[in-house]
């Protein structure tokens, strides 16, 4: 009797655990959108991959806890049970897989996707010991053209407003 009520405990704390973690992430990554376009979209792809990860372990939590409350005297919950540790791992092994995916995503070229104003993940290195080797900076310019009479015109506008000042 003992068994089974710490069976059913380990189990019900794992099935709560687990979609507590999911939720929370979820809930976490939902609040942290910017509203740009692509950060979100690295975001929507995080979400998605919590809880696809948090349900897998959490469904089989309560399936294991499912079968000791209703077959209590069966060993049908130890196949769920052992899963649950293998799930673990591969959940833990699939969102280091998916890292350089998302990654991969954020840093690739910004004008392809048309969103200027998202920062790449990875692209910092923001390591004390192991500083940037190089830092471009790209500034756009934009020349026009103008008339030697409407430029006259513009800098003696200009001496006239220091000369008032």
């Amino acid at each position: 009797m003992f068994q089974q009520g710490l069976s059913i405990t380990v189990n019900v704390l794992a099935a709560v655990g687990d979609t507590y973690i999911a939720g929370l992430l979820t809930l976490l990554l939902h609040t942290s959108r910017t509203g740009l376009r692509r950060s979100d979209s690295i975001i929507n792809k995080l979400i998605i991959c919590s809880i696809n990860t948090g349900a897998l372990t959490s469904l089989c939590a309560i399936a294991s806890m499912l079968s000791i409350l209703l077959a209590p005297e069966t060993f049908i919950y130890i196949s769920f049970f052992f899963c649950m540790g293998r799930l673990y791992a591969n959940s833990l092994l699939a969102t280091l897989n998916v890292r350089s995916l998302i990654r991969k995503e954020g840093s690739s070229n910004v004008q392809a996707s048309g969103d200027t104003g998202s920062i790449p993940l990875g692209a910092y290195n923001t390591s004390v010991f192991n500083p940037p080797s190089a830092i471009s900076v790209k500034i756009d310019t934009r020349r026009e053209y103008v008339s030697d009479e409407e430029e006259q015109k513009h800098s003696e506008s200009v001496r006239s407003q220091m000369d008032s000042s």
